[in-house]
């Protein structure tokens, strides 16, 4: 049993580190993935639904946004029972194991976040709008916001580790 007490430039880098991930997998992706979505509509892919298409995109409009939010739930879900649950953590041995341990839950995390941006260019791709696709970028940049992480969850959880093993 370790009983470390880090630093706050332990803490600003285990921070650091995973807003990287998130900054990567929840932004940068989502970016990339709308210039795709924006080059396949401007070459004509996916534009004029006949009629008898209609509504059948707006099923999938409905159905893959339920799956969006869905997912962000099970990710706020997962964040808060499984990956930032000290009784379902078990010991960790050091900081670093920590921030190991914090890594890994954070790139599932946005993974889960950042999956609505692929439903929108599914859409493009089966005829949608820009349109629809950004309501599923903003879906992503909300999942972003409430799966990451604060400094703040992150603090409490080590204290909260450091606490059960003293005991």
């Amino acid at each position: 049993m370790i009983i470390e007490t880090p630093s706050e430039e332990q803490w600003d880098q285990l921070q650091s580190r995973l807003l990287k991930f998130g900054v990567f997998i929840n932004l940068l992706g989502p970016f990339v993935i709308f210039i795709a979505a924006y080059v396949l509509q401007s070459r004509g892919m996916g534009s004029d639904l006949p009629v008898e298409r209609e509504t059948t995109f707006k099923l999938m409009l409905y159905i893959l946004g339920l799956i969006a939010l869905g997912e962000i739930a099970v990710g706020a879900f997962l964040k808060k029972a499984v990956f930032f649950n000290p009784q379902k953590i078990g010991p960790i041995a050091s900081f670093a194991a920590f921030g190991d341990r914090c890594q890994g839950n954070v790139v599932i995390l946005h993974a889960l976040g950042a999956a609505p941006a692929i439903y929108g260019l599914v859409l493009v791709l089966f005829g949608g709008t820009i349109e629809h696709f950004i309501f599923f970028l903003v879906l992503s940049l909300l999942g972003y916001r409430i799966l990451r992480p604060d400094k703040a969850q992150l603090q409490a959880l080590w204290d909260q580790l450091q606490t059960e093993e003293r005991v």
